[in-house]
Order: C-alpha cells, then sequence, then structure tokens
C-alpha cells in the first residue's frame, strides 16, 4: 500500500473502519483510499459517469466522484465526504438497527430512491455488460430456484417450520408482478450514507457475491425491503419510511410483502449473530401473516394519517 500511496503522491493520516485509509494530497485535501472488492472499480467508472449527468437533477442524493480508479491494483480513491456519520446513530448505545435514529432520515431514504429511479438504465446495463458483470440484476427466477435448499438450513436448525416454509413458497410463487427496476448501490440503509453539503452521499458500491448477496440493479421493492429491514428496531421508522416511499411510487404492497419476505430471508442467513438473525426471522415470519401485512398497508398508506400501529397487535 505504500508504493500506491507513493505512485499518487498521497500521505496517510490514519486507517478508517473497513479497511479504508484516510490520506492527503500535497495540496492538504483528503481523501479515502481503498481496496476495491470484485467489480467494484468498473462500477467506479459507471458511477464516475453518472454523477456528471445526473448529480444537479437529484434533488437530495449525490453520487460519489472518484479520483482514481486504478484497475490494475484494485484501488479507488475518493474524496473525504466525512466519516460515516449515520453508524453510530444506526448502532446507538450497541442496538443495531436504528433504535435512536430520527424520523426525518426515513424521507430522506425515500426521496434518495427516488433519486435512483431518475436513472436511465438503458447506459447502466450496457456498461455492466460490455464489463461481463456478473449477476448484477436481481433474477427472482434464479433466486426462486435456490430458495428451498436454503429453506433446509433455517428449517434444520429450528429457525422456522415446515408451515412457514410452505407459506413462503406459496406467496413467493410468482415473483413481482407490477415493479420497476432501479439502479442504487444494493446496500441501502444508513450506514453507508454520509451528509454532506446539504446533500447525502450514497457510498459502498460493489456486486453481488456470496458475503454480499444485493444487487445493483434491483426492484424498487427491493431496494425499499432491504431497508426496511435493517431498521429493525425502529417501527415507527419503518412505519414513516414506507408512508414517504407510496407517496412516491404505487406500490403494489403484494409485491412489497414478496420483497421483505425475500430480504429477510437472505439476512436471517446471512447474519452470524443470534440476535441480529432472530430479528430477521421475526420479520419474515410477520410477513408471513395476512393480519400483519394488512394492519402494515393500512397504517402506511400516505393518504391518511398516522394510526398508532401497536392497535394491530403485532408481535
Amino acid at each position: 500500500m505504500d508504493e500506491i500511496l507513493q505512485k499518487y503522491k498521497l500521505t496517510k493520516e490514519k486507517n478508517l473502519e473497513n479497511g479504508l485509509i484516510l490520506c492527503k494530497n500535497i495540496n492538504g485535501e483528503l481523501f479515502v483510499l481503498k481496496k476495491a472488492r470484485g467489480d467494484e472499480c468498473v462500477i467506479g467508472v459507471l458511477v464516475n459517469g453518472l454523477a456528471k449527468d445526473y448529480n444537479n437533477q437529484f434533488s437530495l442524493l449525490q453520487l460519489p466522484e472518484y479520483t482514481i480508479i486504478d484497475i490494475d491494483n484494485g484501488i479507488v480513491v475518493m474524496p473525504f465526504y466525512g466519516e460515516r456519520g449515520y453508524f453510530d446513530s444506526w448502532n446507538s448505545d450497541g442496538l443495531y438497527g436504528g433504535a435512536h435514529m430520527k424520523l426525518e432520515l426515513a424521507k430522506e431514504m425515500a426521496q434518495i430512491i427516488y433519486d435512483f429511479s431518475k436513472i436511465n438504465l438503458d447506459k447502466v446495463v450496457k456498461h455492466l455488460n460490455k464489463h461481463k458483470v456478473i449477476n448484477f440484476q436481481f433474477n427472482f427466477e434464479n433466486w426462486k430456484k435456490q430458495f428451498a435448499d436454503r429453506a433446509k438450513i433455517l428449517l434444520q436448525n429450528g429457525w422456522i417450520s415446515q408451515e412457514d416454509s410452505n407459506k413462503a413458497n406459496e406467496l413467493l410463487k410468482y415473483g413481482f408482478k407490477k415493479s420497476k427496476l432501479i439502479f442504487s448501490n444494493g446496500d441501502y440503509y444508513p450506514k453507508n450514507l454520509l451528509n454532506f453539503k446539504g446533500k447525502i452521499v450514497v457510498i459502498d458500491w460493489q456486486t453481488w457475491n456470496e458475503n454480499y448477496r444485493v444487487n445493483i440493479v434491483d426492484y424498487i421493492e427491493n431496494v425499499v425491503a432491504f431497508t426496511f429491514i435493517h431498521m429493525w428496531n425502529n417501527r415507527l421508522w419503518q412505519i414513516e419510511f414506507l408512508k414517504e416511499v407510496r407517496k412516491y411510487f404505487r406500490i403494489d404492497f403484494k409485491d412489497l410483502r414478496n420483497a421483505i419476505l425475500i430480504k429477510s430471508f437472505e439476512q436471517a442467513i446471512f447474519f452470524k449473530g443470534s440476535t441480529k438473525r432472530k430479528k430477521q426471522l421475526l420479520i419474515f415470519k410477520n410477513f408471513l401473516s395476512d393480519f400483519y401485512v394488512k394492519c402494515l398497508e393500512r397504517n402506511t398508506r400516505p393518504s391518511i394519517r398516522y394510526r398508532i400501529f401497536k392497535k394491530c397487535h403485532l408481535r
């Protein structure tokens, strides 16, 4: 890494979390250097082009602009947009799942998804196909083929029942009926957001792998669901978020239900800690309940005032 720093005339300031390095150039400007994972360099080139085309059109979103993309050495460098300001709030007092996060961010994250939806997918798909990036787009049929085998993991450990598995199979039979694909960073939840000069920069762009089962081209409902399930310790935030999302998009709640089942299932397998896994399993089981989903649909309609969610006696 010292050779890389020397090559680009950067001086190391300190190590940041997740292997990031804070650096300074000869003019005293701060940058963040990181070892690229997977196709992150290829995606970085794409994001740079999109930033030039769209950043002035977005109401709140700001795509990061990489200053160095070194494909040969697998290195990317971007301006220092600040520390990961939302991570501490998302994990306040050691409580993952955004227990103490303010509702204002729920509105902002819905607005950013709307900004994402403005990006024309033709350029995105063309670039990713040209560079032979695999699994960049969510494919429901492929996911469904894996579901039965992966559900066995949860069944064998007693985390779900056979009845749960059968109900999920029935609900997920047809996938998404009315949804739209959009481009995002895939890993869209508060930890990967940075406040910067009145905008919110979305970071951490990479593609599907066994440790990162999300896609950068995905259905709106899946993007919404990924955010929703990561806020498991803040029910009011989840409700506000869905209400805001439904102001921007005509979401079919059956599609959203399927998306939340898919994402909570994925995270239940992905999370190693028992507490986080239990939270995802609870979301998964709740969304198998027709009564639960009906209550949530009613309480997140943007056209009515908020009603106390606990009146539905949900778990």
